[in-house]
């Protein structure tokens, strides 16, 4: 058997980002700003503030994307191919190579002015089945073990037959990366025997690192022309069927293109803020993804009449914390030069909500960060308040000491490895920073915190708490003894959060090979939908690592569709 060692592990998951251990990359990280394009660099790297938003969505609104009939849609020049992809991030990698492998001619089409304005560059690993690197190992994961896995876990939520029919195409999915000669790491190779290292593969390089390896996906397959700096502005039909997209490029040059097939994959819609309100009960969200995840696909797909599944949920950031206000607005592993409180979630440490109610077990927080963003969507804003004592603690003595065994477990062995050495001891700096940002706030008594931030309830629920630290019963929400943590010693210290998310999930409702389905369960001709543009998930997220792997099977199923539909 192969072997990997534990210190090569470790330093490579580092590299990369924080592993496998926070339920491996459930969506993008921010890369390095040297990663972005010009003119794209600003706008990712922030990620949070409005002003930094695609147009339409930092305005707030969705835009009418009308289908238009072929043969009345004007354009400058007219073109022919078999497949269009609408989107070039993950899913789109792999339905361009996947309908070019089957014999097609591909378009390809994206807003970004190349890779490293798109997800490709801001993933961190996936979970994937019968890879060509898990099949070299004993005891890999089965498509059947994974089938029964998801289905039986999340309640049988899922579409079977999608699910299924991905399952099958997973691991040639991630071996078209993998084949790309792109340096990763498995987890599954060092004996790992948990559900999320069994179907591990992660990226040993980040951001701009990784462009020449997405970049040699397409060398090696000819048949995909890559068009940038590109918005399909309208789908073209005739009659039911969808027979092409009308596009502009930067120039303001349009051209219509009649195609066989049509695959839209432009990453769903965390950007537009309109749409998080509107399929996340009026929730906003501090996106992490890049500034083109705005909805803008999903919206050409419902003006052509295809209906919303309904399953939305998020992959939570790693710390279980964001902010708008903030700059950079979230964290996601430690010594990234972002704020050190947003650390705090994974300490076990009282949360309420914006009435001072405590509203979920502290425990998961720590144990299930990435899946813990249901309860917290539910408050959309929420705090968490600690005292002198804790905060003395905290800048003195190392962050490993403050996690409990089950917040360990959650990291995994990278990024557990980051917090090694770590002590924070510059936390009031950068909670000073967090005041003037008007994030946090510093008071000498909870009553002068219940004031500040209009808690009506704060008062009681920090009395009730400290009776169940003294205890060590906590009779409210059942927090075991070993995460509930005394709130008594002033000067307190109030920090405000908002829900950090990777990716939307949640989208078009599909038939079991993405065909685009009509609110009557009817297939809109010649239309493909996949990664997070489908519905592929369930609420809430269930495995880590499959919202990207998800979005990588369901592209290569997807491409592989619509060559069939093409006639391939």
């Amino acid at each position: 058997m192969k072997e990997i060692s534990r210190r090569s592990f470790l330093k490579g998951g580092l590299a990369a980002v924080a592993a496998m251990g926070v339920t491996v990359a459930c969506g993008p990280q921010i890369p390095p700003a040297e990663s972005h394009p010009a003119g794209e660099k600003e706008k990712e790297t922030t990620g949070a503030s409005a002003e930094t938003l695609a147009p339409d969505a930092a305005a707030g609104k969705s835009v009418e994307f009308e289908t238009l009939l072929y043969d009345e849609a004007e354009a400058s020049k007219e073109e022919e191919t078999d497949v269009v992809v609408v989107g070039i991030g993950v899913a789109g990698t792999t339905a361009a190579a996947g309908a070019a492998d089957k014999g097609c001619k591909v378009i390809a089409l994206d807003r970004a002015s190349g890779f490293a304005g798109t997800n490709n560059v801001n993933t961190t690993g996936a979970w994937h089945i019968e890879s060509s690197e898990q099949l070299k190992y004993d005891g890999y994961l089965t498509k059947q073990e994974a089938f029964e896995h998801i289905m039986a876990g999340t309640n049988y939520q899922c579409n079977a037959r999608l699910v299924r029919n991905m399952l099958e195409v997973s691991g040639r999915a991630i071996d078209i990366v993998i084949n790309s000669g792109m340096p990763m790491i498995y987890p599954f190779a060092m004996g790992a025997t948990d559900w999320l290292s069994r179907g591990g593969h992660v990226y040993m390089v980040d951001g701009l690192e990784r462009v020449p390896y997405l970049e040699k996906i397409f060398e090696v397959r000819p048949d995909v022309e890559l068009r940038w700096n590109t918005q399909v502005t309208n789908l073209l039909r005739e009659g039911d069927a969808i027979v092409g997209v009308l596009t502009e490029d930067k120039d303001g040059n349009t051209v219509k293109i009649r195609a066989k097939s049509v695959i839209v994959c432009t990453g769903g819609f965390l950007q537009n803020k309109e749409m998080v309100a509107k399929y996340y009960g009026g929730a906003e969200l501090v996106p992490q993804d890049s500034i083109y995840n705005d909805g803008e696909g999903i919206q050409l797909l419902q003006n052509a009449g295809a209906q919303m599944g309904k399953n939305f949920s998020i992959s939570m950031n790693e710390m279980g914390a964001a902010n708008f206000k903030a700059t950079p607005t979230f964290s996601w592993a430690p010594g990234r030069g972002t704020n050190a409180t947003f650390y705090f979630p994974n300490f076990g440490l009282m949360l309420v909500n914006r009435a001072g109610d405590r509203f979920m077990d502290e425990r998961r927080m720590c144990e299930a960060t990435m899946y813990s963003g249901e309860q917290a969507l539910r408050e959309s804003t929420y705090y968490t308040i600690v005292d002198q004592a804790f905060m003395d603690r905290i800048s003195t003595t190392p962050v490993i000491d403050f996690l409990g065994e089950g917040a360990k477990a959650n990291m995994g062995m990278a990024l557990l490895a980051g917090f090694e050495g770590v002590v924070l001891d510059n936390i009031y700096d950068d909670f000073e920073e967090a005041v003037s940002q008007n994030w946090a706030y510093k008071a000498d008594t909870i009553e002068e915190l219940a004031e500040h931030f209009n808690m009506p309830n704060l008062v009681k629920t920090v009395e009730t708490y400290n009776a169940a630290c003294d205890s060590g019963v906590d009779d409210q929400m059942y927090t075991p003894k070993e995460y509930l943590i005394p709130v008594k010693t002033g000067p307190f210290y109030m920090i405000e959060y908002n829900v950090g998310a990777w990716l939307t999930l949640g989208g078009i409702k599909t038939d079991g090979n993405l065909a685009a389905l009509t609110s009557d369960g009817k297939t809109i001709p010649n239309l493909y939908v996949c990664g997070a543009d489908a519905d592929l998930w369930s609420t809430p997220y269930y495995q880590g690592g499959s919202g990207l792997g998800f979005c990588y099977a369901s592209g290569l199923l997807a491409g592989e569709s619509a060559a069939a539909n093409a006639g391939k």
